[in-house]
């Protein structure tokens, strides 16, 4: 692993412990302060920034969920920059490698440069592949100041920015040690009041044995000089948790102590605690806030004061703030109460004693913005006023403060009552009563045989016929049709017609159902010889049989049946002569005879 080493045993016991020694390193430094402190000057606005680095994972390099979550969450702070101290990847020593996650890094990241804040990463131990890889990836619009020291520039950096001056040292050029001489001369340089500095490495050892602390008189130099500076606070990484230090000088006063964060909790492999066993120097390490979980240090800048607070992950994509929240407050020399001037209206700015003395007071700040209220000062901050309550007790009236007339607008929008129920009518507002009802939808068609209803489900009127509207109860006319248009029409009358002509057919209204009567004398056609013809209810008419009797005739005439009148033929004629005759002549005979006698 890069930058993996031991500390000898002589580099460790070449660092005198002894107090004079301490003050002769430290005094120096004094001097330093008491000369650039005076020119220094506070602006009167407020800024904010992200301290968060160690976002090696296993996805190309990052890990991916939790770099993502962060980068949105830096967004979101609305942070101006962001600083990044080092093991941004996994690393590799092959430049290809090397060139795809830390592109893979930057990507995840877009979304804060997309939002104009400015990244400002170091190298850590996994990042130190190639240095011709880091300059390639952060080159163009990525681009890192270029203000570094030869052999160290876009790594070692230093940033201006309002009130702040932040500087960025690499730990891998020289391994596990700042570039002292040139930090001096940016210190000697920078006007600003509160100032930053970071390293990939902590400078007091707790979890890695690989610390700025393997060099005891460089770290010493290095923690000596940011104290002189008048910095309150360090970054670093390298252990992935959080853990928050207050190195103690032994002074008495922990209020100019040096503060150091680790912040190695952007998505690396989250590590066990750690104990401050390293070299410690003339410092007592005191344990502020230690946590295992993934978070960031928001940074926020108020006039001569500065606010540091940790926030961690408590659910997928959720960063809340703890009760780890450091404040401190810049204390300048000066020569006339106008050095003071820090631009913040809460504060009464006083040189007393050769030294700034800022009073909070409760002057009135107002912006001059009649909507957002009359601003007034407390606890040294300018309080947003109370705005004007424009509510006007009206639910359905958009309530809003016009800064033009310095009134309030109460506008009634019918849109707030509506309920979403398209039966009910259109609700309507009123500004002085409220929500007012609707007129429910009237789907009367004037058509009295259809069913008239309104459609909730597609918001219009259904008018559907109904034959039994129209329904009169009787059977026997047939059944009464509802036209959608023109309302009840008349039913056909039930047809009767079996079909059997010699049916009498009938409805019957009684029964509900048709009569067919068999009548004979549907069939009679009026002639007497060929019978008397029947209805049959299937066959209809059947024809009748003779009436009269064998051996007699039909009179069709009289209606009666007659003997027929004999009839022979001529041999018949002969033969009946011929009996004639013999029987005369038999008769007379006999006749005569008896006569005779």
């Amino acid at each position: 692993m890069l930058g993996d080493r031991q500390a000898g045993s002589a580099g460790r016991d070449s660092f005198d412990r002894r107090p004079c020694a301490l003050v002769a390193a430290v005094a120096p430094w004094l001097g330093v302060l008491a000369v650039l402190v005076s020119a220094r000057h506070l602006s009167a606005q407020t800024h904010r920034f992200v301290a968060v680095g160690d976002s090696r994972g296993s996805n190309n390099g990052v890990n991916s969920l939790i770099l993502t979550e962060i980068a949105q969450a830096i967004v979101a702070e609305n942070a101006e920059f962001v600083l990044f101290p080092g093991d941004l990847v996994t690393g590799s020593s092959n430049p290809n490698t090397l060139t795809s996650q830390l592109t893979n890094w930057r990507d995840h990241m877009q979304p804060v440069y997309d939002a104009g804040i400015g990244v400002y990463p170091c190298r850590g131990n996994h990042d130190a592949g190639s240095i011709a890889v880091w300059n390639n990836i952060f080159s163009g619009p990525y681009a890192l100041p270029g203000n570094g020291p030869a052999g160290e520039v876009d790594l070692t950096y230093s940033v201006t920015h309002g009130s702040i001056f932040f500087v960025a040292m690499d730990v891998y050029v020289t391994n596990g040690r700042v570039n002292q001489t040139w930090l001096n001369g940016q210190f000697a340089a920078n006007t600003q009041a509160h100032v930053f500095t970071f390293t990939h490495e902590p400078a007091f050892k707790c979890d890695h044995t690989d610390t700025l602390d393997d060099f005891p008189n460089n770290r010493n130099n290095f923690w000596n000089s940011i104290a002189a500076e008048g910095s309150r606070a360090y970054f670093c990484g390298h252990d992935h948790f959080y853990d928050h230090l207050r190195a103690d000088d032994g002074d008495g006063d922990p209020d100019n102590d040096v503060h150091q964060y680790i912040v190695g909790t952007a998505g690396a492999p989250l590590y066990a605690d750690g104990v401050y066993d390293g070299f410690n120097g003339p410092w007592t390490p005191v344990r502020v806030h230690h946590e295992r979980q993934f978070g960031y240090v928001l940074v926020e800048i108020n006039g001569p004061t500065a606010t540091l607070t940790w926030k961690h992950r408590t659910s997928p994509g959720v960063y809340e703030a703890t009760s780890d929240v450091f404040t401190y407050l810049v204390s300048l020399p000066c020569a006339a109460d106008k050095d003071c001037d820090d631009g913040n209206p809460c504060t009464d700015d006083d040189c007393i004693a050769d030294v700034c003395a800022f009073t909070n007071n409760t002057l009135s700040c107002e912006d001059a913005t009649f909507c957002n209220g009359a601003e007034t000062c407390a606890d040294g901050a300018c309080l947003a006023g109370e705005p004007p309550d424009c509510d006007d007790g009206i639910a359905c009236t958009n309530d809003s403060c016009n800064e033009a007339t310095d009134s309030c607008n109460n506008v009634a929008d019918d849109d707030n009552c509506y309920n979403w129920v398209y039966c009910d009518g259109e609700e309507t507002c009123d500004a002085v009563i409220g929500c007012l009802a609707g007129t429910a939808i009237d789907c009367d068609d004037g058509v009295g045989c259809t069913d008239d209803e309104c459609n909730e489900s597609a918001d219009a009127c259904t008018n559907v016929a109904n034959n039994a509207h129209c329904d009169d109860g009787t059977y026997c006319n047939g059944a009464e049709t509802c036209d959608a248009v023109l309302g009840c029409r008349a039913g056909a009358a039930i047809d009767c017609d079996d079909g059997v002509a010699c049916t009498d057919d009938s409805c019957n209204e009684t029964t509900v159902s048709c009569d067919h009567v068999v009548v004979d004398a549907n069939c009679d056609d009026g002639a007497f010889c060929n019978g008397v013809e029947t209805c049959d209810g299937i066959l209809g008419c059947q024809a009748g049989t003779n009436p009269c009797p064998a051996g007699t005739t039909c009179d069709e005439d009289n209606d009666a049946c007659v003997q027929p009148v004999p009839t022979v033929s001529a041999w018949g004629l002969m033969i009946l002569a011929l009996l004639l005759l013999v029987t005369g002549k038999v008769y007379f005979g006999r006749h005569r005879a008896q006569t005779a006698v």
